[in-house]
């Protein structure tokens, strides 16, 4: 003899929603970043003049040649540079002139 087979049921105390969806992570922190001091600016040392001279026709004023060195802005200029500067008995410049040399 065989059994009637006996139809599925719902139990009525079961839940049939979706459980609740996993509410989303937070992102790691972010790592700490060793804040290291900023480093002075390198300012280029302005080259010693390699000679000085006078004129007779201009007295009172002293010229110094400088290879290389530092345009008026402050950037150093290229090594083949060479600028004659002038300055008189109170230090102040009366002249400057530069040009691209070999």
């Amino acid at each position: 003899m065989t059994t009637p087979e006996v139809p599925a049921t719902v139990d009525d105390d079961e839940d049939l929603t979706d459980p609740p969806a996993p509410s989303p992570t937070p992102d790691p922190p972010a790592p700490e970043l060793r804040q290291e001091p900023p480093t002075p600016p390198q300012i280029p040392p302005t080259p010693e003049p390699s000679t000085t001279f006078t004129m007779p026709e201009l007295p009172g004023i002293t010229f110094a040649v400088i290879r290389g060195g530092l345009d008026h802005e402050g950037k150093t200029n290229p090594a083949n540079w060479i600028e004659i500067a002038g300055t008189d008995d109170g230090g102040n410049m009366v002249s400057r002139v530069g040009f691209a040399g070999p």
